[in-house]
């Protein structure tokens, strides 16, 4: 595969109907390195019988594309808020929703 090019030019992105689909997540657990950051999309939903929750996803980024990340998600949520109307609610990085902590182990 080749890497983009530069800006303007247009790159074509493929989904497969699995990940098109998505996966529901109500919790994130964020964990660093000196490389890379992990975000483990979480789904604490109690399932009848399963009290433990599950990672649906986890993403990998470098540090500089994590903060361009933080970056655009500001800026996407500033657009919806304008469209949409403020967000309300606590949103202190102490929230039970956001975790942070080592890097877990499989």
């Amino acid at each position: 595969m080749d890497a983009p090019k530069a800006k303007g030019d247009q790159m074509s992105i493929e989904i497969s109907s699995e990940i098109a689909e998505g996966k529901y997540s109500n919790a994130v657990l964020i964990h660093q390195s000196k490389t890379e950051i992990v975000l483990d999309f979480v789904n604490t939903c109690p399932v009848p019988g399963h009290p433990r929750a599950r990672v649906a996803s986890r993403v990998i980024l470098n540090p500089i594309h994590a903060k361009k990340l933080a970056y655009i998600l500001q800026d996407s949520i500033r657009n919806y808020e304008k469209q949409f109307g403020d967000l309300e609610g606590d949103f202190s990085s102490d929230q039970e929703i956001i975790f942070t902590g080592p890097v877990a182990k499989a």
